[in-house]
């Protein structure tokens, strides 16, 4: 049996300031306040507490991205923030092991409670702060897989002195939170298929296995799916492999490769890309720890079969996780081709959420002075129980500050002005607001496959997603006879899509509303644009002045436009039964070193 280890060097540095310190100072009565809190945790902390987990990982990319996304989720359970620090192996084998911090904070957006410092850094900043235990007495060993599994995690850390116990499900509810909010910053989106796909994931170090110890192409056979992307370095041997294959309706697609792109990084955060967008992963590895696999599937929930038939094992999962699986279990996503009733399972799962949509990302943007719009939206949206990432772009420091540390959306602050009210429409600080859209919309267009954007005062009724479909670039609807309105925008990420935007923020220089020049270049570029039906995705002055014609049953979108004024769409919103500003449960205040 092949067991993957860390390496990490257990550490037993001293640091300094009681064990109990936060970053806030807090007094004896806040600790003792906290402490009394620990014991119902149905109530969220009354401070934003912070620790550090001071371990260095030895180990390549996802190895060290699985742990710490759990140790992330440990310190959710309690609203808590915590400190890493990174590895610098420059002479680590691993093609990837080598990466610096420098390269993987320009590939990576960390979940808003997850720091990840220099080791530098790391010890100057934390010194004070308690600590995430690990490897100690009455925990699970965490020198092997078991911190890269969030099955398994919570048995392998302790909360500081004080805290309650970590407990399966409500580390798992933080897992999923937390990984919500990871992004991955790549350039090379575009050539990622719109079409659903399995992946074939064939690692670089496995070449030496000779493929009769695999069921890969057993598996391949019973696949359903009509397209196979494959991720790896060796198109040679990936050849090999398949030359066997039976299943002649596959379309097999190979992506990218180390020389393809030539940035080394690049191709590997290609790879991770595609794997996060897979309805199901193949992992054609002996030792079943190819952690890009293990931590896409466990972040996506999609399911993963290794093919390795590991003989004479009466275990239900092969290599690594085989020892895991059974003392403490491993996500219901794994399965192994050594046992039948697996793959049967594992195919089982196949026609899932996956399958049927491209990972969309929602964006929106919010200002202090549209707070309570904002939260209606968010009930709206909240209601149709969507798994889709959810992106807030604060237009204000007010707004960053109440809802950075929220674990239910990712929060990112661009070009933050001073905080006020609400702004009058068309005015000069209105159209400096809506002029910096574009800009935001090109940035994020370069980190994800498929965004959509909506304002604030719009309701969503229904799904969007259904009506996002076909070989376009845009979808948006009309808000009037001549003009396309930019208020709800579905956007593919291509290269013409990217040259787009970048026309429209330079003809925005000028501050000015943005619809007019939007629709205008719509038009004059010749975009692949979907036009969406007004019935449906419908504008103000047909849903609210023409309910009549238009019974509230069936609609998709209600825009809460054609009229001005904040406290005018208020009132129609509660004039209509739509207005339902929902608290945040999830948020408190954060701490910064």
């Amino acid at each position: 049996m092949v067991v993957t280890k860390f390496n990490a060097t257990l550490r037993k540095e001293k640091y300094y300031g009681n064990r109990i310190a936060v970053l806030c100072n807090c007094t004896s009565h806040a600790i003792a306040s906290h402490q009394k809190w620990s014991k119902n945790t149905s109530v969220k902390s009354p401070i934003m507490m912070s620790f550090k987990y001071d371990r260095g990982l030895k180990t390549g990319f996802g190895d060290r991205i699985s742990v710490f996304l759990n140790v992330a989720a440990a310190a959710a359970t309690v609203n808590a923030h915590v400190f890493v620090w990174w590895h610098e192996g420059r002479k680590e084998r691993a093609y990837h092991a080598d990466m610096s911090l420098a390269e993987v904070n320009m590939r990576i957006i960390w979940p808003s409670n997850l720091h990840v410092l220099s080791r530098e850094e790391f010890d100057r900043k934390t010194y004070h702060l308690p600590e995430i235990e690990y490897n100690a007495q009455g925990l699970l060993a965490s020198d092997r897989a078991f911190d890269g599994v969030y099955t398994t995690a919570w048995k392998t850390m302790r909360l500081p002195t004080g805290f309650p116990r970590l407990e399966r499900d409500s580390f798992e509810n933080s897992f999923r939170s937390v990984c919500k909010q990871l992004q991955i910053k790549n350039t090379f989106q575009h050539r990622i298929p719109d079409i659903p796909y399995t992946v074939l994931h064939i690692r670089g170090g496995d070449k030496e296995s000779p493929k009769s110890e695999f069921n890969t192409n057993l598996v391949l056979g019973k696949l359903n799916t009509q397209t196979l992307l494959v991720v790896t370095d060796d198109v040679a041997y990936m050849q090999n492999i398949l030359s066997d294959r039976r299943n002649n309706s596959l379309r097999v697609l190979k992506i990218s490769a180390t020389h393809d792109i030539s940035d080394k990084y690049d191709a590997l955060f290609l790879d991770f890309s595609i794997l996060l967008g897979a309805q199901a992963i193949i992992q054609h590895s002996p030792n079943a720890w190819s952690a890009l696999s293990n931590i896409a599937s466990m972040i996506s929930q999609i399911p993963l079969m290794n093919t390795w038939t590991q003989k004479n094992s009466e275990s239900k999962y092969v290599g690594t996780l085989a020892s895991v699986q059974i003392e403490a279990g491993c996500p219901s996503e794994f399965y192994s081709s050594n046992r039948p009733d697996q793959i049967i399972n594992f195919l089982q799962q196949l026609p899932r959420q996956h399958l049927v949509f491209p990972r969309w990302v929602v964006v929106v943007s919010v200002s202090h002075g549209y707070d309570d719009m904002f939260l209606n939206w968010l009930y709206w949206y909240n209601e149709l129980q969507m798994d889709t990432q959810l992106i807030v772009v604060a237009e204000d420091n007010s707004t960053l500050q109440k809802y950075k540390a929220c674990l239910q959306f990712t929060v990112m602050g661009i070009d933050l002005q001073e905080s006020s009210g609400p702004l009058t429409y068309r005015s000069t600080e209105y159209n400096k607001l809506v002029s910096k859209r574009p800009r935001y919309l090109l940035d994020l267009l370069q980190l994800h496959k498929h965004l959509i954007y909506t304002d604030i005062d719009t309701v969503w009724k229904n799904d969007p997603r259904p009506f996002l479909t076909g070989n376009f670039d845009i979808w948006a609807y009309n808000d009037h006879l001549s003009e396309v309105c930019s208020g709800f925008i579905g956007i593919r990420s291509c290269p013409e899509t990217l040259a787009f935007f970048r026309k429209w923020i330079y003809m925005l220089k000028v501050p000015q509303t943005n619809q007019k020049i939007f629709s205008d270049l719509l038009e004059s570029e010749n975009m692949s644009a979907r036009h969406l039906d007004t019935h449906l995705f419908t504008p103000g002055n047909v849903y609210f002045d023409d309910a009549k014609n238009n019974p509230s049953s069936g609609h998709v979108i209600i825009h809460n436009n054609w009229i001005i004024g904040l406290k005018r769409k208020t009132q129609r919103f509660m004039e209509h039964q739509l207005w339902h500003p929902m608290p945040l449960v999830t948020c408190s205040s954060n701490m910064t070193l």
